[in-house]
């Protein structure tokens, strides 16, 4: 007896078939129906039973075999279908493994690639075009997958070359060239162990070969390259040319290609080169899509990471190449605003008695706008930030920031960003950042306040030695430069002088009858004394003059870029100060005290130090018999 047997509908996938979405019962339903499986067969039968009745001469037997026929082919109908459906279950499988596979590798690609934010998209370049060169000359499907993979993780071998080498904006050494030349040999030999069913090895060791034969690492030539890595070294050169990079702007498409149709028969496979050209417009001149956000992010954060370790290594070590303040200053100004994206940068130091800042350094600068700039520690802004050694982001206006004079300054931006130079109280000042446009973040300020924190080291590190430097160079009495210094600075000055033409002149002083002074009045009179004519020499010079100290009562005073015409100029001017102070006190007026002036000007008077002392001296002294003589006279 045949059986008819209704399966029972469920919305449940059945233990004995794949749990795919087309393989349920409620899918099948939309196809044949399995209670309509055996009813084919029995509607045959029971024909066959109605036809022999009407004289067609079928018997019973006949009826049977007609049916057993009939429920045999649609049971191989049936063994068909249901292997047709596990096929084409089986294929979208794989296909699901296989991009699968291929996102997984364009992530981990990312995530290498984002070490350098201004190439993260060139490994999604370098695929495409990788990918349509492949198929344009006819490689097979598993060809292509294989250089499809070779091109998602050709950089992997960067991953052993320092960041300080591989982003930096000047031309590697020898040494670093070196290092970069190794890593399609690392990237080989960290995946060495993978068993690709392709020679991706082969083709990511290969890729930087040449067709002329001078490419590294192998040196290997023409055809020996594999052609995996040929249509490799056609896409990887492109990406990197249309790239941004961190010393260069990308090149225009037409001038890449332009490059690499110069490179054909040298640099690159020339069949390679003329399939590239063919396909060079479907590349995609916008960019390619980002489909994974949440790699993207990730990409970011790693980006950021990155950037954040190169600027530090780059300022640390523009900052530790000197010890001199000022030069450590405007390293470090330079250095920040040219990583952040600001107007301008300024650097303020806490003041030797810990309750004032001054702005040491300025980039740009010129114009001059807060450079000299005074604050008060504790005050609103810049003094608030260095007292409570946390970063904040405030508009300059509310800042309490004054010009040397006392009056509040102007500060021409909308926004500032300011981190300590340190932590709370050991703070050496700030570091302030403005912009006009728009505000800071608080990713920016976060930068800022790491940079700040490693950028402290080299300048306390200037700034101790700037305090050694001044113990050893000053005087302690005046707070003038000593000798020391002043056979370092005309040396300078020679220097100077030798390279522009320019002339430098220095003056000789004397104080006279400054021994009456220690003798009637005392010597700590005498100390004060000798405090105040410091102060008015140093008053009536320029900034970039020097006044020394020479001995006793003697001082010498150098005159950058100054002829003999400027000297007297000087002279006339110092000895008018000297006599209007003698005459506030009438004492000293009494005594005769004043002061005798000598200048020397190079070359006109000397071609060195001792030449010129000697002869500012002996004018000097002419000066002061000519004064003796004339108070002798009165």
């Amino acid at each position: 007896m045949i059986r008819v047997i209704h399966r029972k509908e469920s919305t449940q996938p059945t233990t004995s078939l794949p749990r795919s979405p087309s393989l349920n019962p409620a899918a099948w339903r939309e196809g044949p129906k399995w209670r309509r499986g055996l009813g084919l067969p029995l509607l045959a039968s029971l024909s066959a039973f109605a036809l022999s009745y009407r004289g067609l001469g079928f018997d019973i037997w006949d009826t049977v075999a007609i049916s057993l026929v009939i429920f045999g082919g649609m049971g191989v109908a049936r063994v068909i279908y249901v292997n047709d459906v596990y096929r084409r279950a089986a294929e979208r499988r794989a296909s699901d493994v296989a991009e699968l596979y291929r996102s997984t590798l364009r992530c981990l690609a990312a995530a290498i690639d984002a070490r350098d934010a201004h190439t993260r998209d060139h490994v999604r370049l370098v695929e495409f075009v990788a990918t349509e060169l492949a198929a344009e000359m006819g490689l097979s499907s598993e060809e292509t997958e294989g250089i499809r993979t070779a091109a998602l993780l050709l950089d992997v071998g960067t991953l052993g070359v320092p960041e300080n080498i591989l982003l930096q904006s000047g031309r590697p050494s020898a040494e670093e060239f070196a290092a970069i030349h190794n890593h399609p040999v690392l990237g080989a030999e960290i995946l060495e162990e993978v068993p690709f069913p392709w020679p991706v090895q082969r083709f990511i060791r290969s890729h930087h070969e040449r067709w002329d034969g001078t490419g590294y690492p192998d040196r290997l030539q023409g055809e020996e390259i594999p052609l995996g890595a040929r249509i490799l070294a056609v896409a990887d050169v492109y990406g990197a040319l249309v790239s941004n990079r961190s010393f260069r702007r990308g090149w225009p498409h037409e001038q890449a290609l332009a490059h690499i149709r110069r490179g054909a028969g040298s640099h690159f496979d020339p069949e390679v080169v003329k399939v590239f050209l063919r396909i060079a417009y479907r590349i995609p001149r916008a960019g390619l899509s980002r489909s994974i956000r949440d790699s993207e992010r990730a990409a970011t954060t790693i980006a950021r990471a990155t950037q954040e370790f190169v600027w530090l290594w780059d300022i640390s070590q523009s900052a530790n190449s000197t010890l001199d303040l000022h030069e450590t200053l405007q390293t470090v100004a330079r250095k920040v605003a040219e990583h952040m994206d600001c107007d301008a940068c300024a650097i303020f130091l806490k003041d030797s008695d810990g309750v004032g800042l001054t702005c040491q350094a300025e980039y740009p600068g010129e114009p001059v706008i807060l450079r000299g700039a005074k604050v008060t520690v504790g005050d609103p802004g810049t003094g608030q930030v260095a007292r409570d050694g946390r970063p904040a982001i405030i508009r300059p206006g509310r800042d309490s920031v004054r010009t040397g004079d006392g009056t509040p300054s102007q500060v021409p931006y909308e926004w500032a960003a300011i981190s300590p130079l340190g932590a709370g109280s050991a703070s050496l000042g700030t570091i302030n950042l403005y912009r006009s446009g728009r505000d800071f973040s608080i990713e920016e300020l976060d930068l800022l306040n790491s940079l700040a924190r490693h950028a402290a080291v080299p300048l306390a590190n200037a700034s101790l030695y700037e305090a050694a430097r001044q113990g050893a160079e000053r005087d302690a009495l005046t707070g003038l430069h000593n000798v020391r210094y002043l056979c370092n600075r005309v040396e300078q000055e020679f220097a100077r002088s030798c390279r522009t033409g320019r002339p430098f002149s220095i003056i000789a002083v004397d104080l006279d009858n400054f021994k009456s002074v220690n003798d009637t009045l005392g010597h700590q009179a005498g100390d004060a004394l000798l405090r105040d004519v410091s102060q008015m020499l140093a008053s009536a010079v320029r900034d970039y003059d020097s006044v020394v100290r020479y001995g006793g009562d003697e001082f010498v005073i150098v005159l950058s870029e100054a002829s003999e015409d400027d000297a007297r100029e000087t002279i006339v001017r110092l000895d008018r100060l000297m006599t209007d102070y003698a005459s506030r006190l009438p004492g000293l007026a009494a005594m005769g005290f004043g002061a005798s002036f000598g200048a020397a000007t190079f070359p006109r008077d000397g071609a060195d130090m001792k030449a010129l002392l000697e002869v500012a001296d002996a004018r000097m002294y002419n000066s002061k018999r000519s004064t003796r003589a004339g108070r002798r006279a009165a």
